[in-house]
């Protein structure tokens, strides 16, 4: 054991939430350490955001394919080579997880391997995978420590037969039939994948619709476009039992007429994350029920120099959440005064797209009265020049002063719509405010206009009484 080495802060966890906070404290002159026990990036560059999305992306590749013969190209994909599929994938990894390392470097953060150990509020242990250990002590710990996979009680995750979220998205094989175990985010982004590389999958959720919470028309939209591709989808349904028989999975599901049975070569089991808070409480951390290290808008914990940020800190598990909480916490770390806002866009990325921001038209009818415009990505003039007319976006306003209360959308490239969706929120934009600015046309943020002047009445790409 060395002796005990200072720093101004130590940064737990390599992830999204917690190399940003290094590199901001960096850029604010800040002597830092970050601590890591697996790959540099975390969870989200390593093993889902960033390779699920280039998986995705493979996936539009194929639709496009079988698209091909009536834009007049003959064209088809006649096999997938599954090898140089991963090893396009694991490039796209290695290239921002080589980033985030240059980035440490040239910031001077100091990046240490193994796991650590809080000894009291601001003293870390970080012990490699081959028993050496260091000490740190820090005027500031900034705790980045992410979410884990929850995991059924008595179904057994062998990593092959039943896999996680991690495993899904390693893509070892494309199993002939998948089951997947809840119609969450991960769920929607893994059946959208397995179904263009050809599996049969089956989606079981608990509740009645597919992303509980989310807003209902956009859920009830994209089960039936998952429908319309051959996915099959059981809601208000649960796995009562999982069996292995002849290298395959046969699951007894109950439904609202009963129960059924699955055959499945492969189970996916994604049924949400939880906080990965082991023993933090030893060190006097405030916790919710469910372990979630409690915060204030600062990202301070009750213990006097520790923050707290990303999933560990609760829900929505985002990665660009975690981002702007890694950021105001290092900035109050460095004696700035900053604050996490609570408005935070989310995305989907099936096939269509989903994104969204704000209330749902359901709560925000159950607060007051309201507007709700909508325009279909069929009626937008750059959706039909690519072809990709599924889908609309719903803005939903005050009644009385025509504020933006929550804003949804579904369709092909409405991911990179999420930002102005946002940025109109957060600085409580009017349904005129944004009327009132020009979109370039063609362009598909047209449709979040149009939209906008359909809650008025306005809209001139529409019919409307």
């Amino acid at each position: 054991m060395s002796g005990v080495q200072g720093y101004d802060a130590v940064v737990v966890g390599s992830g999204p939430g917690g190399y940003v906070a290094a590199l901001r404290l960096a850029q604010l002159g800040r002597r830092t350490a970050l601590v890591e026990r697996d790959r540099l990036g975390g969870e989200c560059t390593n093993y889902a955001c960033i390779p699920s999305k280039a998986l995705l992306h493979v996936a539009k590749i194929i639709d496009y394919a079988e698209r091909a013969a009536k834009y007049g190209l003959r064209m088809r994909v006649e096999s997938i080579d599954v090898d140089a599929l991963r090893k396009w994938r694991d490039g796209v990894v290695n290239s921002l997880s080589g980033g985030i390392k240059y980035l440490c470097d040239n910031y001077g953060v100091e990046v240490l391997q193994g796991e650590a150990r809080l000894r009291g509020g601001r003293e870390v242990e970080v012990r490699s995978s081959g028993g050496d250990s260091k000490q740190l002590r820090a005027s500031s710990v900034i705790l980045a420590t992410g979410s884990t996979p929850i995991q059924l009680r008595g179904i057994e995750q062998d990593g092959e037969l039943v896999v996680g979220s991690r495993e899904a998205m390693q893509l070892r094989r494309i199993p002939g039939r998948l089951l997947i175990i809840g119609g969450g985010v991960v769920g929607l982004e893994a059946a959208t994948l397995y179904s263009r590389l050809g599996s049969e999958v089956t989606i079981v959720e608990m509740m009645p619709q597919l992303l509980p919470g989310a807003d209902q028309e956009v859920a009830r939209y994209i089960e039936r476009t998952l429908k319309q591709r051959g996915v099959k989808i059981m809601t208000n349904s649960k796995l009562d039992k999982l069996e292995k028989r002849s290298g395959a999975a046969v699951a007894t599901v109950v439904t609202q007429g009963g129960s059924t049975t699955v055959e499945a070569d492969e189970v996916l089991v994604a049924v949400g994350r939880r906080p990965s808070s082991e023993g933090l409480a030893l060190i006097g951390l405030e916790m919710d029920e469910r372990g979630h290290v409690k915060v204030d808008a600062g990202m301070r914990t009750n213990v006097p120099g520790v923050y707290a940020v990303g999933d560990l800190v609760g829900p929505p598990y985002l990665a660009h959440k975690a981002m702007k909480q890694g950021k105001v916490a290092a900035e109050n770390v460095a004696g700035l005064r900053s604050e996490f806002d609570s408005l935070v866009p989310s995305v989907i990325y099936s096939d269509p797209e989903i994104a969204f921001v704000g209330l749902t038209e359901e709560e925000a009818r159950a607060r007051g009265q309201v507007v709700v415009g909508r325009f279909p990505l069929s009626a937008s003039g750059r959706a039909r020049t690519m072809d990709e007319t599924e889908g609309f976006v719903k803005v939903i306003a005050d009644a009385a002063d025509g504020r933006i209360l929550g804003i949804h959308m579904v369709g092909y490239g409405v991911s990179e719509l999420a930002a102005e969706a946002a940025m109109s929120m957060e600085f409580m934009a009017t349904l005129e405010d944004v009327e009132a600015v020009i979109h370039p046309h063609p362009t598909l943020s047209e449709a979040l206009m149009e939209a906008v002047e359909a809650a008025r009445k306005r809209s001139v790409h529409i019919f409307q009484k």
